[in-house]
Order: structure tokens, then C-alpha cells, then sequence
């Protein structure tokens, strides 16, 4: 994959690519966008934008065109060009509501399969869901997408007889596995791992980031009743365009602690409004 920033730092564009060179620009745009600290603040010129990607303003008009109308950007004449938007948030919780939490947050969140079919358990995946190595489990592969960018890749590991006892077909797998996973058996824990890693050249690709870039990658097991894992998954997120959030309650009255808890989920669940620089 071609490196998306020239030694200099700034976004580049890969003019032998088969994408279009506005969608490329929309790329290397948003996740600056989504991490303006300023909403008070002027985004980038046409004439700054053209000079900085060595494109005609029409091209950028076009890139720019199309963030505006999935409201990441609000232009108007006379005043410029401003951002509306920030970093994706997911919250984790019980429910493991991702796809309403974007759309509560007003992002068009897209789900692609990009590998869908019964493969045999590596030792590592094996490990983690009590089975043999070899042992036939189902995996899929998806990319989720926002405005159009993939934001993140999601793989996950089911057992094959219970994939089917789910009822998982390649028509439904680009829905809630959660939900799904949740109506065929009784869970009792979701164990979760979070760190950093280098993107490898699979999903450097797969995301339009370069080789080794960090992504914030979420390890997860189902653990349903009688302590039976029940699903393995791994979700990577590009390191600049997604944080996580998490709500603890500690001390004091359980019922205090769950309300205020459920209540600050609640509000966590829309991406903060960047503070203005004083």
C-alpha cells in the first residue's frame, strides 16, 4: 500500500490508485476532522487544501462537497468553512449497542462482510473457546465504515455447531452479532482486552492507514452459562479516529451506584463537544 503523509507530514494521494482523488482527499480529511480541538475555528481553505494535496479547487470542492453533506463540515459564504463533528466514541457496556450509539451520534455507519465461512480453530483461537485445535469454527470478517471511511475491522470466531444453532447465515452477519448471540443462549460475562497495535498490511489496507500505524484494538469472549465461551472477537479502530468510553460505578449504595452509572452511559453516549482554546 502506498504511504498516505509525505516526509513533510502532510496527507498524500496515490495518483496511480483506482480511487478517485476527491474520495482520496475525504479520507485523509476526516480524521482530522474528527479531532478538530476548535469548533471556532476555520477548517483549511479551498485555495490551502488544493496547494496542500497539488489538485485542482474543483477537486477539493468535491471532496469537500460530500462532508459537508453527511454534516462533518458547515460552509457558508462570507464566513468559511467550520467543523461539526468529533471523535467516534463507542461506550461498552452490557448491551454492546455500537450500531445505535453511531446513529444516535448522527454518523452513517455502514457494516461491509469481507470474509464470511468455516475455517479450522488455530491453537491460539482453540485456547480461547475451550475447543481442539482444528475444530471447525465459523469466522467472519467485516469492515465498518463512516461517511464512506472504514473506521474499523471486525473479526470474530464462533464455534461452527453453535453458529448454526444461532442461525448464522452470510445474509446476517453484517447485523448485531451481540444481539444474535444473545437470543440463542443465556450470556453471563463478556471479557474484554484493550491495547494498542501496529496495523499489520492486511488492515492497513483494509483502513487506508500505513503499515504499523496504531490502531486501538478491543479483544473480546462471550462467556455464556456453565463458564462455555461462546465467541472469540477481535475489533481494531484507527488509533485517530475512535476512543472508547467506560462507566465504573465504586463506593456507596448499589442502586445509587447503578442509576448514576446507567445515567452517565447515557450521557457518554454522544461524542463530547470540543472545548474551546483559551
Amino acid at each position: 500500500m502506498a504511504k498516505t503523509t509525505a516526509r513533510d507530514g502532510r496527507p498524500k494521494i496515490d495518483r496511480v490508485s483506482p480511487i478517485p482523488l476527491y474520495l482520496q482527499i475525504r479520507q485523509r480529511l476526516l480524521p482530522q476532522i474528527v479531532n478538530w480541538s476548535d469548533p471556532a475555528t476555520k477548517f483549511y481553505s479551498d485555495e490551502e487544501l488544493a496547494a496542500w494535496f497539488a489538485v485542482s479547487k474543483m477537486t477539493v470542492r468535491q471532496a469537500l462537497g460530500g462532508l459537508v453533506e453527511d454534516g462533518y463540515l458547515e460552509r457558508t459564504r462570507g464566513r468559511g468553512t467550520f467543523v461539526r463533528t468529533q471523535v467516534f466514541e463507542e461506550r461498552l457496556s452490557p448491551r454492546m449497542d455500537i450500531e445505535s450509539q453511531y446513529e444516535s451520534a448522527g454518523h452513517s455507519q455502514s457494516i461491509d462482510l469481507d470474509e464470511y465461512g468455516e475455517i479450522a480453530a488455530s491453537a491460539a483461537h482453540a485456547g480461547r473457546l475451550r475447543l481442539n485445535e482444528g475444530d471447525p469454527v465459523l469466522y467472519l470478517r467485516r469492515v465498518r465504515s463512516v461517511a464512506g471511511v472504514p473506521v474499523a475491522v471486525d473479526e470474530r470466531w464462533i464455534p461452527a455447531h453453535l453458529a448454526r444453532r444461532a442461525g448464522f447465515r452470510r445474509r446476517v452477519a453484517a447485523g448485531s452479532i451481540f444481539e444474535r448471540m444473545k437470543r440463542s443462549f443465556t450470556l453471563v460475562r463478556l471479557d474484554w482486552q484493550i491495547a494498542i497495535q501496529p496495523a499489520n498490511h492486511r488492515d492497513a489496507a483494509l483502513l487506508l492507514v500505513d503499515r504499523a500505524s496504531p490502531l486501538l484494538a478491543r479483544s473480546m469472549v462471550y462467556v455464556a452459562q456453565g463458564e462455555r465461551p461462546v465467541l472469540h472477537g477481535l475489533t481494531v479502530h484507527r488509533g485517530d479516529m475512535a476512543r472508547y468510553s467506560v462507566s465504573l460505578p465504586v463506593g456507596g449504595d448499589t442502586g445509587r451506584r447503578r442509576r448514576a452509572g446507567e445515567r452517565q452511559s447515557r450521557e457518554n453516549g454522544l461524542p463530547a463537544r470540543p472545548c474551546r482554546a483559551r
